[in-house]
């Protein structure tokens, strides 16, 4: 049984995977430790989510709230325009797939927020952005949209 969350997580690394800025560096975790030559990189993780029974009956129907992020990391002097070309990139990917093959009703970006290290021996940056999908399942099939 493959929980929606992950098939989620699945196909939004799959429409993300061989964007241009990015390449094949896209990872559905965060527990990676990234070399300098595989970026610039995509995380896409999982950090909350909040579930309303739609219906009383069983199997209750559950709308869902998904938080999905997609970290765009790029170990490199002077980041700011490597991380913005990939933003664009992600951006436009999943505004074309926002439905995310059929598994949600709505994917939409709430939040984008930066950091930059000024370290001189691991110069780099980071972008978040912050998706809500809204999806569906029953309390007794959590593996399959509806």
């Amino acid at each position: 049984m493959t929980h929606v969350r992950q098939q989620l997580r699945e196909r939004i690394a799959t429409t993300l995977n061989g964007l241009p800025s990015t390449g094949r560096n896209v990872f559905r975790s965060r527990a990676r430790r990234l070399e300098r030559n595989e970026t610039p990189a995509l995380f896409i993780y999982t950090r909350t989510e909040s579930d309303d029974p739609l219906t009383g009956t069983e199997p209750r129907v559950l709308q869902r709230e998904l938080t999905v992020y997609v970290e765009v990391v790029a170990l490199v002097p002077e980041p700011d325009d490597v991380i913005d070309a990939a933003c664009a990139e992600v951006e436009q990917a999943l505004a074309n797939d926002r439905r995310l093959g059929g598994l949600a009703r709505d994917l939409l970006l709430v939040a984008t927020s930066m950091e930059f290290s000024d370290d001189a021996e691991a110069p780099g940056g980071s972008a978040r952005l912050e998706y809500r999908i809204r999806y569906m399942t029953t309390d007794a099939a959590p593996d399959v949209a509806l």
